[in-house]
């Protein structure tokens, strides 16, 4: 599952705090990959440097990556560049020693030989809860690109969809591709 999200970072109007949207993304099941468009803050003031930080947060904490075009006639580009990426991902999986389903957040780490190849991967994962455990993710890949709003709701409502496992409904900016 893959959110492009288009936004200048800057959260006006949310109701939510920052550090609580970045604990629905490190829970959530789903890769971000902002597309970080210039505000309406001067390029290094305190505040244009906040909001690009939070979309960082938000690619990092996912497993994605930032795109920060300087023009429309970049996006294409953009798109096939992360078309491209999951198309070469590799799927690490282990099983953890420690057995406690205590919903805990739990670090991972991964370290290559070859210093030639890179990684991005998420910094950790949520353990299982007592109650009852995720269901299976679909085989589908979801990507959900969304227009200019508030971050906070943006991801709210993108994650939302997502997890309807594909019965994408609402406003005409929302699109859904399937690789097949």
């Amino acid at each position: 599952k893959v959110l492009v999200l288009f936004s200048d970072g800057d959260d006006t109007t949310s109701q939510v705090p920052p550090q609580e949207v970045q604990r629905l993304v490190r829970s959530s099941d789903v890769t971000i990959y902002p597309v970080a468009f210039p505000g309406q803050h001067s390029k290094n003031s305190s505040d244009a440097l906040r909001a690009r930080a939070f979309l960082h947060s938000l690619a990092e904490l996912s497993g994605g990556r930032v795109f920060q075009p300087t023009a429309s006639k970049e996006l294409a580009g953009i798109y096939q560049s992360i078309l491209d990426e999951l198309g070469t991902q590799y799927v690490l999986g282990y099983v953890s020693d420690n057995p406690a389903h205590d919903g805990k957040f739990r670090r991972i780490t991964v370290e290559l030989k070859r210093p030639a190849l890179k990684v991005r991967h998420r910094p950790g994962y949520d353990a299982p809860k007592p109650e009852a455990p995720k269901a299976p993710a679909s085989g589908t890949m979801q990507l959900v690109l969304i227009t200019h709003d508030t971050v906070e709701a943006s991801i709210r409502r993108a994650l939302k969809l997502i997890e309807q496992d594909g019965k994408i409904s609402g406003r005409a900016q929302m699109i859904r591709i399937e690789k097949l």
